[in-house]
């Protein structure tokens, strides 16, 4: 496993025979660019895909570590530089985790904003110099024409079902469906009394955390509240009565089928998970995939 985040990938890791590697990284920041991001080409234009001397290096580093492990298969969960050093190599590849990744085949790459306005020429304009780069760098074997090109040839594994695809349906084959979370093995205690049962899963660096917090322990309901990142001493003030703190490893699929709504984020897992055991959502997004998700999410009648 090559891992940006080399302390969280021991830790998934635990006592498996897995060895982890630092994943070559983008350490530059640019200036210049316009925000907000518009298209995939407009992200990578953020990690080095706008300077051939930093994406040279990555992709010789992707390259050597490919080469040293002898890899026989390369499964990425965005990681394009590492899908484009395996091609180099001519190793099999595969993409797994968000369809959100993976543009769908349309040159330009498609407008992530939807509600916005743009230009044809900014996506067309953005594509072409990310593609520049790309070319000027490769060491060997065809020429990318366009840029959802780099995924040619890649097995897919979405996870996701095709309803909630950001860019729409694609081939019902590329999606792995509603999976289900496996976590801990603590069972959810929620409040006494009568009311619809609330699991509310919030990130304490939420913007509106605050006001969330207030809300739910206003509502008529009762609530078992978990907070990524919160101290669980300045989160006394929202417990007692019918709001609870929940413990951070519970057996979800027991938080599912005990839940008549949830409360969060637009994460993958909680939402896959809430969506496959039939429970509603209420999402707040923190992040433009977490917004697409949401929008999915409402259009099949499933939340908020």
């Amino acid at each position: 496993m090559a891992a940006r985040a080399v302390v969280a990938a021991v830790r998934a890791v635990g006592e498996l025979p897995v060895a982890v590697h630092q994943a070559p990284l983008c350490t530059a920041q640019y200036g210049g660019l316009q925000d907000p991001p518009l298209n995939f080409a407009e992200i990578l234009l953020r990690f080095g895909y706008l300077d051939p001397a930093m994406l040279r290096g990555l992709l010789a580093a992707w390259c050597s570590l490919q080469r040293a492990i002898r890899a026989d298969v390369v499964i990425a969960d965005h990681a394009p530089t590492a899908l484009l050093a395996a091609r180099c190599l001519g190793i099999p590849r595969a993409v797994i985790g968000s369809a959100f990744n993976v543009p769908p085949p349309v040159s330009p790459c498609v407008n992530m904003r939807p509600w916005l306005e743009v230009p044809q020429a900014r996506l067309a304009d953005s594509d072409r110099r990310v593609l520049e780069v790309i070319n000027t760098v490769l060491p060997q074997g065809p020429r990318l024409d366009t840029l959802p090109a780099l995924f040619d040839g890649a097995a897919r594994f979405f996870s996701c079902v095709p309803e909630l695809d950001p860019y729409g349906p694609r081939d019902p084959s590329d999606y792995l469906g509603l999976l289900t979370l496996s976590t801990g093995s603590a069972l959810p205690q929620w409040p006494a009394g009568d009311g619809p049962r609330v699991f509310a899963y919030i990130h304490a660096d939420y913007v509106h955390a605050s006001a969330v917090l207030h809300a739910l322990a206003a509502a008529d309901a009762r609530v078992l509240l978990h907070v990524l990142g919160g101290d669980n001493r300045a989160l006394q003030r929202f417990t007692g009565g019918r709001l609870a703190l929940a413990p951070a490893l519970m057996e979800f699929s027991r938080v599912v089928a005990e839940s008549d709504l949830c409360v969060c984020h637009g994460n993958a897992g909680t939402t896959l998970g809430m969506l496959g055991g039939g429970r509603p959502l209420l999402i707040l997004p923190k992040q433009l995939e977490n917004h697409l998700l949401g929008i999915a999410v409402q259009r099949n009648g499933a939340g908020l």
